[in-house]
């Protein structure tokens, strides 16, 4: 299980580093990308890597750790989707 959550955690690190490229180049009109015009593929890509990192926090920490950092990973993956669902920019 531990293995397959570090996976996970490390495609969905990768994918939000490279939505974070993509925007950065098409919003400065190097290149354009038509999905990556917008915001969106961050904040899905933050939401994925925080829910992931969270579970990570739950099954490899202990103590206080645990609840405080798994919480806090959870709160910033509210955020992303609230951002996602409501369309702020």
């Amino acid at each position: 299980m531990k293995k397959i959550v570090n996976i996970f955690e490390w495609i969905f690190v990768v994918f939000t580093i490279v939505s974070v490229i993509f925007t950065l180049l098409t919003t400065y009109q190097f290149i354009y990308i038509k999905y990556f015009s917008g915001y969106y593929p961050i904040q899905i890509g933050i939401f994925l890597t925080m829910i992931s990192w969270a579970l990570k926090f739950w099954l490899y920490d202990k103590d206080d750790k645990k609840i405080t950092y798994s919480l806090i990973c959870l709160f910033l993956a509210a955020i992303a989707l609230f951002f996602r669902l409501f369309v702020v920019f």
